[in-house]
């Protein structure tokens, strides 16, 4: 039963709050869950009566703009979160919530000409749809008591491609003109007879981590495409995201990259530039 939350109508009386924090820069939102309904078959039966066959789960897609940092990357560990969309910050019945939620993907975008983006998929093991305020958890109180005294509109920050830094020794010669990095972290629900929602939530590991990275080229040595695995090329990725203050949002580092892909691109219309990706797998 998919429920699609985007409209221009609609969107300046939307409110989307997280584990009691309002998340800016919100650009659509579209969720669904699977109710697992099954028809049950036995001799004799001349009606149709379905029974749930296994767990509802949910499932949501996120996109927002980066307007003042990240609020979502303290989600790629083990924390589950409430998620929360609003019409009246201090009227809770008209409601739309995704309960014991967890990041399943998460992709970080930043371009030339674009502000930052993040595209998240969650999953969600908990209640997903309009819940008449009686039935309110302890925990989705508390978190709408915290937003209601929430300001809509937070301090904005001034970010583009060039507030972005890696630690990459060519980053200085060259211009970096894309960057993406990617975290996929499945889940793997554990459930118990007579409970309908799971006893706990565990990472599926490896946690796979991918950076891609552009660069219009000044000065840029290219490797072989058989000097792997002989010559091995590992290293470590710092990547800031800086505001137009020069002060640093959020820092994403990750060791022990291991250099996947290499691409060159040159034509009459656009300068040449190189694309680059480096991954790695998490085991703990």
């Amino acid at each position: 039963m998919p429920v699609i939350l985007e409209s221009n109508l609609t969107r300046e009386k939307r409110f989307l709050c997280v584990n009691g924090a309002l998340v800016p820069g919100v650009q659509s939102i579209k969720s669904e869950y699977d109710s697992k309904a099954a028809i049950i078959k036995y001799l004799g039966n001349k009606s149709s009566i379905y029974f749930p066959a296994g767990h509802s789960v949910g499932t949501s897609s996120i996109s927002t703009v980066v307007v003042s940092s990240d609020n979502w990357i303290q989600f790629i560990g083990d924390s589950s979160f409430n998620g929360i969309i609003l019409k009246n910050k201090s009227e809770w019945t008209d409601n739309f919530i995704f309960s014991n939620s967890y990041l399943t993907n998460y992709m970080f975008k930043s371009s030339v000409g674009q502000n930052p983006t993040i595209d998240l998929s969650v999953v969600s093991f908990g209640v997903m749809g309009k819940i008449p305020v009686s039935e309110f958890s302890p925990t989705v109180s508390s978190d709408l008591a915290s937003v209601s005294t929430t300001d809509n509109n937070p301090i904005l920050s001034d970010f583009s491609i060039g507030s972005i830094e890696t630690n990459l020794d060519f980053f200085v010669e060259n211009v970096l003109t894309n960057c993406e990095i990617q975290i996929n972290t499945p889940r793997i629900p554990i459930y118990a007879i007579r409970h309908r929602e799971p006893i706990a939530v565990y990472r599926q590991f490896p946690t796979t981590v991918t950076v891609n990275l552009t660069f219009e080229l000044n000065q840029y040595d290219f490797t072989k495409s058989n000097d792997f695995p002989q010559t091995s090329n590992s290293q470590s990725i710092n990547i800031n995201l800086k505001n137009n203050l020069n002060q640093i949002i959020n820092t994403y580092s990750f060791s022990n990259m291991t250099f996947d892909r290499q691409g060159y691109s040159l034509s009459v219309d656009s300068p040449f530039s190189v694309s680059l990706q480096y991954k790695k797998s998490i085991f703990t």
